[in-house]
């Protein structure tokens, strides 16, 4: 039987204080990010680490961003697999928090996870994840907070959170659902955010200009 969690929303002040439940830095944090003009992007502090990009299912399945799947075994960026229903808010901050240089916490749940993962396939990764009650428990307190009132353990929900980091020099896309990450073109951290706006204005459009899309940064704070 699949494994199911709660679904967790899209608001940078819950997301904020689970990933400092989890184990990382106080001084980093998530916000929203309203535009993806260079105006809008001026006013994201800076350094960012990730965006998150949630948007809806079905347009997302043929969304793309322009960039290539490559193998997961071959890309120096960590990838997970999603195996557990509901959990891509939770596995997105996890691919954004593991391909950053954010401080963490020594004997937190991120870092006894982080570390168990270390040399472990997508698969296994997944695997770690669905074994990890202590991470699931702090989801969970989380998915109950927000601005709207949390699903039912039952509801099928129609968004999906990507992750798109800065690894090895190239812009990642990673969502759990694929085989591997889908590499685009090169960046450094002072073109990072523009960068990936690029990618997410190439995803929207694709998606015949859907305005369900939205997207928060991880920035220090």
């Amino acid at each position: 039987m699949a494994i199911r969690w709660l679904g967790l929303e899209s608001n940078p002040k819950v997301m904020t204080e689970y990933i400092h439940s989890l184990g990382a830095s106080k001084d980093w944090g998530l916000v929203d990010v309203y535009g993806l003009d260079d105006e809008s992007l001026a006013h994201i502090p800076q350094p960012v680490e990730a965006l998150l990009l949630l948007f809806p299912v079905g347009n997302g399945e043929s969304a793309s961003g322009g960039g290539k799947e490559v193998e997961a075994s071959k890309a120096q960026v960590f990838f997970m697999k999603q195996t557990i229903q509901n959990a891509c808010g939770t596995i997105g901050l996890l691919h954004s928090l593991a391909n950053s240089k954010i401080p963490v916490t020594e004997g937190s749940y991120l870092d006894v996870f982080l570390k168990s993962a270390q040399g472990k396939s997508p698969e296994e990764k997944a695997e770690l994840l669905e074994k990890s009650n202590d991470i699931q428990k702090v989801h969970e307190s989380f998915a109950h907070q927000g601005q709207t009132a949390a699903p039912n353990l039952e509801d099928q929900l129609d968004l999906h959170f990507v992750a798109i980091v800065l690894a090895d020099g190239h812009i990642f896309e990673l969502d759990g659902r694929k085989s591997g990450p889908i590499q685009y073109g090169p960046s450094t951290e002072q073109t990072f955010l523009k960068d990936a706006a690029t990618v997410c204005k190439q995803y929207i459009e694709s998606a015949s200009g859907n305005i369900n899309f939205s997207l928060v940064a991880l920035v220090k704070q």
